[in-house]
């Protein structure tokens, strides 16, 4: 065999193992979320007002008396949708900036601190990237106190699903849940229908950047679904909710729902015009 064959065959060797690598990581990227996810993810959300992306990893507690006190074990969301949740400290008075990020990820989300003065409670607002794949993720979090001090890391489950179509049900039970539905190209009255069982909960419908409808008083343009706001909205039993709906405006309408009480459990249903 010549040096040239040789030469030949190695160069051939060479490109079959870039392709079989590039295979493996796109099989990594079908079928998982791997370390290149994680960080392409946290890189794309938006935390908050003013949240800046800081490479390197969450800071570390310093022995300060700032500590999380509650906040949602588990979320629901759709990609693309806002994704809000309250929680609560020992002193909401002097907090200052909120962390956060995807576990694990290179980076990490500093913002200021959200505060809703009526239900003196925190809260996040997180807008999901529309790229995510449906699966589970973590969000990793703590706070800062204005003196500098920073509490430990605590963590929400977030369970990205996909948007709902018509005629489309999904179920749910304690946290707030995030969703959204394309209702299609059809204009009219559209509807969700509910069935909240015997412990109440709270829906809420946001289309075209407003709350258009609720089981209870509607939110203001800046308001949050949050469970702070118990008991307005929270409701048993089954019923439906109706809006005006014009797909020469947004074909997306966001659904929450939210779950506060223990052993709560939740069904609704999209009808499209």
């Amino acid at each position: 065999m010549t040096n040239k064959t040789l030469q030949i065959y190695s160069i051939l060797i060479a490109l079959l193992a870039v392709v079989s690598s590039c295979e493996k990581d796109s099989k990594d990227t079908d079928y998982g979320i791997n370390e290149y996810q994680k960080n392409m993810i946290n890189k794309a959300m938006v935390v908050g007002s003013g949240g800046k992306l800081y490479d390197g990893p969450m800071p570390a507690a310093n022995g300060g008396s700032i500590a999380i006190t509650n906040r949602p074990l588990a979320v629901q969301v759709s990609a693309g949708v806002l994704l809000y949740f309250n929680y609560n400290t020992n002193n909401n008075d002097s907090l200052c900036t909120f962390y956060v990020q995807i576990d694990s990820a290179d980076s990490y989300w500093a913002a200021p601190v959200e505060f809703d003065t009526l239900a003196q409670r925190p809260y996040v607002r997180i807008l999901i990237p529309n790229f995510v794949r449906n699966g589970d993720y973590k969000l990793v979090f703590a706070v800062g106190d204005c003196a500098g001090n920073i509490s430990s890391l605590t963590n929400t489950a977030v369970s990205v699903t996909d948007p709902l179509g018509c005629g489309a049900s999904f179920s749910g039970n304690v946290g707030i849940t995030a969703l959204v539905a394309n209702l299609g190209d059809k204009a009219g009255t559209a509807s969700i229908s509910y069935d909240m069982y015997s412990i109440p909960d709270r829906l809420d419908i946001r289309y075209d950047g407003q709350w258009i409808a609720s089981t209870g008083t509607p939110l203001t343009p800046t308001g949050y679904p949050n469970c702070a706001i118990s008991p307005n909205g929270f409701v048993s039993g089954s019923n439906t909710v109706t809006f005006n709906y014009d797909p020469g405006k947004s074909r997306i309408v966001e659904i929450y729902v939210s779950g506060c009480n223990s052993g709560t459990a939740w069904q609704i249903e999209v009808d499209c015009p």
